[in-house]
């Protein structure tokens, strides 16, 4: 048998990301990854639990249903008309054209009552592996599953209702005929965000001060981080 470590991700006393806690606590040896995943915390002020947020699944719902109801003619153009191309095609439409969130679909959702065994079940199991930390926490447990029912986080996008409305079977028809939208990558996406968070400025002369002071220019920084051996 092999000896298993069960990870609390809600116990971020340690660290302020899962990252970190994982590279530092639960992978052997990992001592260097661990201090340059500090080091990327202090110098990113935004790291925290949103870093690890999942993306929203309704989109790839959608695409699956509207291609099951024939509304994407993939004969047209197989090499584009994919399931991740639709996918995000209907990510981008909906949440920078219209500037709406997941939640502003239309929602199928279940009843307080009905979500209460999940609650409760989640309790016991937490109990179970981190007794300590839930005789402590367990408000917190509770307050949170409420706040998550209230924000509509166990609902699921209506398909059936959303592929009825003339919006979006006209954004379809269109997306058949042709390309839409040019949807930047992540790490692009988050580039400019990052440029555009206030003090970021601020933030950059102050590296580059730092630098010239002890020495280093970008180079000699990759340098040092990705040429070193032995630990990762």
């Amino acid at each position: 048998y092999f000896d298993v470590d069960i990870m609390n991700m809600h116990d971020l006393t340690q660290h302020k990301t899962l990252a970190s806690q994982m590279v530092c606590d639960f992978i052997p040896n990992a001592t260097r990854t661990c201090e340059l995943s500090k080091l990327e915390e202090q110098n990113n002020k935004t790291a925290s639990m949103v870093l690890n947020a999942a993306k929203s699944g309704y989109y790839d719902i959608l695409a699956m249903a509207a291609n099951a109801k024939g509304l994407i003619d993939v004969g047209r153009d197989p090499e584009r008309l994919t399931r991740p191309y639709v996918r995000d095609q209907i990510e981008f439409e909906h949440e920078k054209v219209r500037n709406l969130k997941p939640e502003d679909f239309s929602l199928t959702c279940p009843e307080r009552e009905d979500v209460e065994p999940l609650l409760q079940k989640s309790l016991a199991y937490e109990e179970e592996f981190f007794p300590e930390f839930h005789k402590a926490n367990k408000h917190k447990h509770v307050e949170e599953f409420e706040k998550m029912f209230k924000k509509k986080r166990y609902c699921s996008v209506d398909a059936e209702t959303v592929l009825k409305e003339e919006y979006w079977l006209n954004f379809l028809r269109r997306l058949n005929d042709a390309h839409i939208h040019d949807i930047p990558d992540e790490e692009e996406e988050e580039e400019d965000e990052e440029m555009e968070r206030p003090g970021y400025e601020e933030e950059q002369e102050q590296e580059l001060t730092n630098d010239e002071e002890e020495g280093w220019d970008g180079n000699d920084r990759f340098e040092a981080v990705h040429h070193t051996g032995g630990e990762l």
